[in-house]
């Protein structure tokens, strides 16, 4: 998808792209990722540029958390960068949609699969690890009130799935 892109980069820069399943953890990602990046700074003197779309930048800040060692090593090389596009930073409302089964999409997909109703694709899409990862946080003014919502409770699914009728919930 992002071959353009690579190649343009590549004319200027050495290129390793690193794929990300959305539906995996983050943290098992972002292992992935420490090892791609010790190899290269084993490699190279140059500086480290990341460029990261979407669930990849939340892969390069768990990187960053979990590999203290080689970010400081990356920053101690001026022209190093680290450039998000499309970031879900602080989570993603699209993602408590589809848990709702309120997504277009899941809707679609689940009027393709003849085997599994709408309540199983929901439940399906929250079994994978990276769906789970994207729910929201606490908006920063409301951390530490119990007013927001808390994802990872079973009141606040039943609650949500009270409210959407005829949609299924985690």
């Amino acid at each position: 998808y992002y071959d353009n892109l690579c190649k343009y980069l590549a004319d200027t820069h050495q290129v390793l792209p690193f794929a990300y399943d959305w539906r995996k953890s983050i943290r098992d990602a972002a292992a992935e990722l420490g090892k791609a990046v010790g190899t290269v700074l084993k490699n190279t003197s140059l500086p480290v540029r990341f460029i990261a779309h979407s669930m990849g930048g939340l892969v390069v800040r768990r990187f960053i958390a979990d590999h203290a060692d080689l970010w400081d090593e990356i920053c101690t090389r001026p022209g190093s960068r680290f450039v998000m596009l499309g970031t879900p930073n602080r989570g993603s409302y699209s993602m408590v949609e589809s848990l709702l089964g309120a997504a277009t999409t899941v809707r679609q997909l689940a009027l393709l699969d003849l085997a599994h109703d709408l309540q199983r694709v929901v439940d399906i899409i929250g079994g994978f690890p990276g769906a789970l990862e994207l729910l929201p946080q606490k908006p920063l003014s409301q951390q530490g009130e119990d007013a927001a919502a808390d994802w990872c409770t079973e009141e606040a699914w039943q609650t949500l799935k009270k409210a959407n009728g005829n949609c299924a919930a985690v």
